[in-house]
């Protein structure tokens, strides 16, 4: 059995797993103002961080700061092994992994929401299918549903596309789409976002999820349940595949880390979310 100190830290890691925290933007002055800064994750915000990383720079000619993706369980498993300053993520972390970074660093962790996502379903422009449910997804993507004729288009097998398990985008599209079910085990596991928008663009067949900033010409994002994926049906909680995207911390973000922390949270950082394609947290134009 488990010691009551033992008992205290998984209680500990338990309530840390689910909590959020919103940094305000003008917390406090932040001293260093040269060095270097490791950020790693999420290949959904990769285009977000990069764009962020390099405004940053900008601002502050001392600063260097490194991008890399592999997802957002990547990120979290540098972030624990003191590879990274900050993870990109598109999930919180599970109650496992904050044990491994108290155990780690004696701290539980900083989640930190940085901007909204929807996640977009594609589908090839000659694909007649214009809208979906998330009943008739979720037949698509457990395997259920075989043929593009039963969900409204025209003959063919569905070529079912999705990301690979060290992706949030995958752990969230399949809680939330799926109900926790098993995806479909013919289904084709491609690494990043952009090959997978790739591939639907040349193949009429195809479909495949990701975060809206990834939608461009040679594909579209269907209709999900009545709402297409808009900033104003996220924000209104129409559109049913929506997220907050998170910047994850060992703990409470210090010196170089809470200034860039700082300068996401602030106008240009949030300008630059809607630059990326994502959904600030604020209205910036009154800012």
């Amino acid at each position: 059995m488990a010691g009551a100190g033992t008992k205290r830290v998984l209680a500990l890691v338990a309530a840390a797993s689910g909590a959020v925290v919103l940094l305000g933007c003008a917390t406090g002055s932040w001293p260093a103002r040269s060095g270097k800064l490791r950020v790693v994750g999420s290949d959904t915000m990769l285009p977000l961080t990069r764009l962020l990383a390099r405004a940053f720079e900008a601002a502050n000619p001392g600063v260097r700061v490194s991008v890399g993706g592999g997802g957002s369980a990547a990120g979290i498993a540098a972030l624990i092994a003191g590879r990274a300053d900050l993870c990109a993520s598109s999930r919180p972390l599970t109650a496992a992994e904050a044990q491994q970074l108290f155990q780690r660093h004696g701290r539980l962790g900083v989640r930190v929401q940085v901007a909204r996502d929807a996640l977009e379903v594609f589908v090839h422009p000659d694909n007649p299918v214009r809208a979906l449910t998330k009943l008739q997804l979720k037949g698509i993507f457990t395997g259920r549903i075989r043929q593009w004729e039963k969900v409204g288009g025209v003959g063919g097998t569905i070529e079912v596309l999705i990301r690979p398990p060290s992706s949030g985008t995958h752990a969230f599209f399949r809680a939330v789409a799926l109900d926790g079910e098993e995806y479909a085990p013919f289904a084709t596991v491609i690494e990043t976002t952009a090959e997978l928008v790739e591939l639907v663009s040349l193949d009429e067949t195809a479909i495949a999820y990701g975060g809206m900033s990834y939608r461009r010409e040679g594909v579209v994002a269907v209709v999900v349940d009545g709402a297409p994926p808009t900033p104003e049906a996220v924000r209104s909680g129409a559109y049913p595949l929506s997220r907050y995207l998170y910047v994850i911390t060992v703990g409470p973000p210090e010196g170089l880390v809470k200034g860039f922390v700082d300068f996401i949270l602030g106008p240009q950082g949030q300008r630059l979310v809607a630059e990326a394609g994502f959904i600030p947290l604020f209205d910036t134009k009154i800012q």
